[in-house]
């Protein structure tokens, strides 16, 4: 009676190891280059909802009908920043959020580099932002022009 394993037997395991293991590693890699793809795309639209929600708010005039400080230069804006690959909440020269990095891999464009909502909630950007992966794959922040935005893959 032979105890242990024979050759063969532990070169098939590890043949079979081997298959499994090719068949699941890019699987494991898109799938992580889509999860850092989204949870960027949900920080982004987290604080563009964050910026607009400040954009609204401000003192009222005393029946409530408008801001009576008004004033452009004071609202706050979003900063993108392409060549570091980050953004930020500024308000004037100060933060008022810090500064967000991208995650390695994660390139972002749009057309402009400040976005500004209005008291309405309305942004200055007409198009979207688009986030995207090492991997190609994208997400947009599309905007449209009464202050609603709707973010989303756009290659699935």
């Amino acid at each position: 009676m032979q105890k242990g394993f024979a050759t063969l037997e532990i070169i098939f395991v590890v043949l079979i190891i081997g298959i499994l293991l090719s068949a699941a590693v890019p699987n494991a890699a898109r799938v992580v280059d889509r999860a850092a793809l989204d949870y960027e795309t949900k920080c982004l639209y987290g604080d563009l909802r964050f910026l607009q929600a400040t954009s609204r708010s401000g003192e009222a005039d005393s029946l409530g009908t408008g801001r009576t400080d008004f004033q452009p230069e004071k609202l706050p804006y979003l900063q993108i920043n392409s060549p570091q690959r980050s953004w930020q909440i500024m308000r004037g020269n100060k933060p008022v959020r810090e500064e967000h990095f991208l995650r390695n891999g994660i390139e972002i464009s749009s057309d402009k580099t400040l976005i500004r909502f209005d008291t309405s909630g309305s942004p200055n950007i007409s198009t979207s932002i688009i986030l995207t992966s090492r991997l190609g794959k994208q997400n947009k922040i599309v905007f449209d022009s009464v202050g609603r935005f709707r973010g989303g893959r756009s290659d699935d």
